[in-house]
C-alpha cells in the first residue's frame, strides 16, 4: 500500500481488519456449515475470495478498496479454512486416535508450510512482479481451488458409492 501512496496507518488498519475477518467469522461459520453444507461454505469461501482478489486489481488508488476487499479475503478464508478441517474431521473419524493425530499433524503441518511459501513468495511477488501480477496470480491459484472444490464432492460420491457407504 506503501507504493500506492498510502501511510502507514492505513496499511495498519486494512491488516487488522484482514485478521479480524480471518478469525470473528469463527463465532458463525460453524453454524453456517451446518446451515448450508462443507462443501457450498468452502466454494463460498473460495469465490467470496475470487471477487475479493478481483476487485483488488479494479481500484487500488482507495483505502476502502484495500479495506473492504481484503476484509472479504479473511471470510472467505475463515470459510474454506473451516468447512475444510471439518471435512477432515469426518474423513479421519474411522480412524485410530493415532492414525487421527498423524493425519491432522500433517494437514497443519501442509497448511504452515504453505502459510510460510506464500507469505515469503508474496513479498517476491510483489517486488518483482508488482501488485497487479501478485493479484492475478492469486486468482489463478483460486480459481484451481475453485475447480477441486467443484469437482471434489461428485468424485467422492463416486467413491463411496464404489465401496458400498452411505454418501
Amino acid at each position: 500500500m506503501e507504493q500506492a501512496g498510502f501511510q502507514l496507518w492505513h496499511s495498519v488498519r486494512v491488516i487488522q481488519v484482514h485478521i479480524l475477518g480471518m478469525y470473528i467469522p469463527s463465532f458463525f461459520t460453524g453454524h453456517l456449515i451446518a446451515m448450508f453444507g462443507k462443501y457450498r461454505m468452502m466454494l463460498s469461501g473460495v469465490l467470496v475470495n475470487l471477487i475479493a482478489a478481483s476487485c483488488l486489481l479494479l481500484d487500488v488508488s482507495s483505502f476502502w478498496g484495500y479495506f473492504s476487499c481484503l476484509t472479504m479475503i479473511g471470510v472467505g478464508w475463515n470459510w474454506g479454512y473451516v468447512s475444510a478441517s471439518s471435512l477432515l474431521t469426518d474423513a479421519t473419524d474411522a480412524y485410530t486416535d493415532a492414525s487421527k493425530a498423524k493425519a491432522k499433524g500433517f494437514n497443519d503441518f501442509c497448511v504452515q508450510l504453505l502459510s510460510a511459501i506464500g507469505t515469503m513468495g508474496t513479498g517476491v511477488a510483489v517486488a518483482s512482479l508488482g501488485w497487479a501480477s501478485l493479484i492475478a496470480i492469486n486468482a489463478a491459484l483460486l480459481a484451481v481451488q475453485l475447480l477441486i472444490v467443484i469437482i471434489l464432492p461428485p468424485c467422492e460420491k463416486r467413491l463411496l458409492q464404489a465401496r458400498n457407504l452411505p454418501a
